[in-house]
């Protein structure tokens, strides 16, 4: 990962005006994923949050099985 790149990106996104608050990062980032699978829920900041997180853990779990492994969590271990 190139974080020189990245930083030179958010401060770009600084310098142009970027104030998109937590709610809005939320509901835009989800709002779009939702359409795109045509869900129409409504919901209050505390569900994005948790929706998101669920979104991301899911992301992550998807990369691990496009590269050929497994992910398993705490309970998995237990039972093996």
């Amino acid at each position: 990962m190139n974080r020189q790149k990245v930083n030179r990106i958010f401060e770009a996104l600084m310098r142009s005006g970027f104030s998109m608050t937590t709610k809005e990062f939320y509901e835009t980032t989800v709002r779009k994923i939702l359409k795109k699978y045509c869900i129409d829920e409504k919901l209050n900041v505390e569900e994005y949050q948790e929706l998101l997180g669920l979104i991301l853990e899911q992301c992550a779990i998807n990369t691990l099985k496009n590269l050929g492994l497994v992910y398993m969590d705490e309970d998995d271990w237990k039972d093996k």
